[in-house]
Parts: structure tokens; sequence; C-alpha cells
């Protein structure tokens, strides 16, 4: 995560969205330092089970999910 975070202060960064989180139901929350969470898939116990999840950056408006 440390990784993510420095790439969206470098290039100013609106939306991150990322695959194969492999979150579970066991991680209960997620942040990104001023980003809000918009969406989260979890993983799934069958073969497809990467999970994704997005978060817009705070000062964006007018967000629509």
């Amino acid at each position: 995560m440390p990784e993510i975070i420095q790439e969206t202060k470098d290039h100013e960064v609106h939306l991150v969205l990322l695959q194969g989180s492999w979150l579970d139901a066991s991680t209960e929350s997620v942040a990104l330092p001023g980003f809000c969470l918009l969406s989260r898939r979890d993983r799934s116990e069958g073969p497809n089970r990467g999970g994704v999840i997005a978060f817009v950056r705070q000062d964006v408006n007018n967000i629509r999910h």
C-alpha cells in the first residue's frame, strides 16, 4: 500500500482501481489517505477469487455508482 499512496501523491490521481485485492470478509475496512471508498467486491470462494476495490479522491464531486 505505501507504493500506491506515493503514486497518488506523485501523479495527482483522482481514481484508484485495484483488481486482485484479495480482500475478504475478515478485512472490515480499507483506507487510502485522501480518498473515499467508492466500491468494493471481495473475493469469493470459487475459482475467480481476486476481488476488486475502487477509491475516489475526496475532493472529486458528482460521482455516481
